[in-house]
């Protein structure tokens, strides 16, 4: 359905960002907040071994990106990898000026309810393969639907996939 691409500072972010949201909603102590967002990190990794993009690819660009400068970064990560999205719940950061031509900048629920009206099947597959590789805890695709559809990263998209579950 898709390859994601990201590049180390972005999992460094991924871990102070996660744990520091972790801290904040669910009261864990920063150690074990910390340690947890870690692991957020070697399951991306496991899942996607090839997804942390080489930093001679992107990091030449950087300087050429005029979006916030906080998240150059992360534009020219996409840019030096001819990513086709970059997928953020900061839109805001990427104003569409700063946007290089063939890089559409998306949230997770748009992007992920595109690739579910477009290949609907293929789609379901790729769930049903994630949620039979879940062990900790286990989860099926109609549990991770209502779980998506009840949060805030992709809640129409969970939505749309419960209801396409629904009908198989």
């Amino acid at each position: 359905m898709f390859r994601p691409v990201w590049q180390a500072e972005i999992e460094n972010e991924v871990v102070r960002n996660t744990a520091r949201l972790t801290v904040e909603r669910h009261g864990l102590d920063a150690d074990q907040a910390r340690a947890k967002a870690e692991a957020t990190v070697r399951q991306m990794r496991r899942a996607f071994p090839d997804g942390c993009a080489a930093t001679a690819l992107w990091t030449p660009l950087v300087a050429q990106m005029t979006c916030d400068d906080k998240d150059r970064h992360v534009l020219a990560v996409a840019v030096g990898t001819k990513a086709t999205h970059l997928v953020t719940t900061n839109i805001r950061d990427f104003p569409v000026r700063s946007r290089p031509a063939g890089v559409a900048v998306v949230k997770p629920d748009r992007f992920l309810r595109d690739r579910l009206s477009s290949k609907p099947q293929l789609m379901v597959a790729a769930v049903e393969g994630m949620c039979a590789r879940l062990k900790n805890p286990p989860q099926t695709p109609i549990e991770l639907g209502r779980l998506l559809a009840k949060g805030q990263s992709a809640p129409k998209f969970g939505t749309e996939l419960l209801e396409l579950l629904e009908q198989s």
